[in-house]
């Protein structure tokens, strides 16, 4: 997996950039020996960060330099196995680490120093030894997420009961409320009879007042009141149509967050099909919980998907799908750039935003760096002195200048997804190809051209 990760970034790098409004500006990435970085947090004043990485005996904590990356101290962990998150709790004086969750170990979860990383308490989710699927396979426990509550000493988490079996559905959720201090079990939110729903994601306004939940599937927004500890909305959010086609109109979410500036307004993104489209889309939504409203903000026709990170006054957002990066404007509600994956700024499974260094710290399996975006500035298309594609964008057909005199040349269409639409060898002796796109859907297309040892990747839009 990893070095297929590995070659998916290496080959986007050669992507050419497209006019934008904005640019991804990488200030330093490092890769983690550890192996692969489950979670990052910035500690207080945001000079430093720490993460967990690593699985049994490579597992460790360590604290790095924001500014340069540079370790600053470590602790192995020899018990991680998958899934592994790190809070910080709200004074900044220790940190709450949930491990563990395999066949091997049982999922805990740690309070610990900051300073020394001395264990303070610790929890052990006591296993089910008599619990078995559908096919009498064993199913064990494990923490998928966890956050940590900004007024009280909680800490929520899913919990998920699974056989660990690929592409497996997990049995069992639970949404459960620790008290990390004590380390006793507060209460569990989950809903009489939603234990079978796939809880995906979640957050706690910054308040500590509410808290709300998202499931795959038949998907309903919950809110939970903290104060009280009890569920005050559960609002659908598919089409109604959606009952009666199952496969097709699924939803599936990447992220939800509240805002931070009014409790009232939740962001989320991910799949919501609509038949009022000839598509399932992704995009980029707003829910006003008062008026049970979801405001379409952004649908995004590339299907750029994943979790967001907000810029400092949410006028702008980071969408990060794994292999491409969008940044839209919410003030103007337009996209901003549109930009491929690269190594040198790292955006995959984690991303965040450090308001008093202005950067961005993100994590792609054990790469890891810091960039920042510039909203100002603008990149100019770069050509290729050996081919020349156009038009693009283009409604139908694109013409390829090709100055290739190797013995081994082909051409590639790619969609968005990674699926291949086309593949063909062409005559070195040809100088000139074209390429009929009028079959595709409009989106966004990659085509890659092998000339020898070479391989050049170009982004194609088609439009109606």
């Amino acid at each position: 997996m990893l070095k297929l990760l590995l070659t998916i970034l290496a080959s986007i790098m050669l992507i050419p950039s497209t006019l934008t409004s904005a640019e991804i500006i990488p200030k330093w990435n490092k890769i983690n020996e550890a192996g692969e970085i489950h979670d990052m947090e910035f500690l207080k004043g945001e000079d430093t960060f720490i993460l967990i990485a690593g699985i049994g005996e490579k597992g460790v904590i360590e604290i790095r330099q924001t500014e340069t990356g540079e370790l600053v101290r470590s602790l192995p962990i020899p018990y991680l196995s998958y899934k592994n998150q790190i809070e910080v709790t709200p004074d900044s004086s220790k940190i709450l680490i949930t491990t563990g969750g395999d066949k091997e170990s049982q999922p805990t979860i740690e309070l610990r120093n900051i300073n020394d990383f001395t264990i303070v308490n610790s929890f052990k989710l006591d296993m089910d030894e008599d619990s078995v699927d559908e096919k009498g396979g064993k199913l064990y426990y494990r923490f998928r997420q966890a956050i940590v509550d900004p007024v009280r000493p909680f800490v929520y988490t899913i919990v998920e009961k699974t056989n660990f079996i690929s592409n497996h559905t997990p049995e069992k959720y639970w949404l459960r409320v620790y008290n990390y201090e004590t380390m006793n079990e507060v209460t569990d939110l989950t809903p009489v009879g939603y234990e079978n729903e796939k809880l995906k994601c979640f957050d706690v306004s910054d308040d500590g007042k509410l808290l709300t939940a998202l499931n795959d599937g038949k998907t309903f927004l919950k809110v939970w009141d903290l104060e009280k500890l009890e569920l005050i909305e559960n609002i659908k959010i598919y089409d109604n149509d959606y009952d009666q086609d199952l496969n097709y109109y699924a939803c599936v979410l990447d992220d939800v967050e509240f805002s931070s500036v009014d409790n009232n307004l939740i962001y989320l993104s991910g799949k919501i099909p609509d038949k009022s489209v000839e598509y399932s889309s992704y995009g980029f939504y707003k829910y006003l919980i008062s008026e049970k409203l979801k405001i379409k903000e952004m649908i995004d026709e590339n299907k750029v998907g994943g979790r967001f990170t907000f810029f400092s006054d949410e006028s702008r957002v980071l969408l990060s799908g794994g292999v491409m990066n969008s940044v839209f404007n919410l003030i103007k509600n337009e996209r901003e750039l549109y930009a491929p994956t690269d190594i040198k700024y790292p955006t995959g499974s984690i991303v965040l935003y450090s308001n008093l260094k202005n950067c961005f710290l993100g994590a792609a399996s054990h790469i890891f760096g810091i960039y920042r975006i510039d909203t100002e500035s603008n990149i100019i298309e770069i050509k290729n002195n050996n081919h020349f594609i156009s038009p693009n964008p283009t409604t139908g057909l694109v013409n390829i200048k090709i100055n290739c005199f190797e013995s081994y040349q082909y051409v590639k269409i790619i969609n968005i997804n990674g699926s291949i639409l086309k593949e063909f060898i062409f005559d070195k002796l040809k100088s000139n190809i074209q390429l009929n796109f009028n079959s595709y859907q409009s989106g966004v297309y990659f085509i890659i051209i092998n000339c020898g040892e070479n391989l050049t990747n170009y982004k194609v839009i088609k439009e109606n």
